[in-house]
């Protein structure tokens, strides 16, 4: 079977798109990564994605201040 980019997958997100369980993934690796190298500004984190809608909101997510 082939699922089409945009299809509406279980869950309500479309293929391609960030999920749910990956925003709290990206959050959840930013919060690690400030704790880890004490980091008290997220700006000091640095990341890299590709043109990809998710990629883009995943190294937002990373980049998240967890006191917004």
């Amino acid at each position: 079977s082939t699922v089409e980019f945009g299809q509406l997958l279980p869950g309500g997100a479309k293929t391609g798109e960030l999920t749910f369980g990956g925003f709290r993934q990206g959050f959840a690796l930013g919060k690690y990564l400030r704790e880890k190298y004490e980091l008290e500004d997220p700006s000091e984190i640095l990341t890299r994605s590709t043109a990809a809608n998710r990629t883009i909101e995943t190294a937002d997510n990373i980049r998240l201040d967890e006191t917004i």
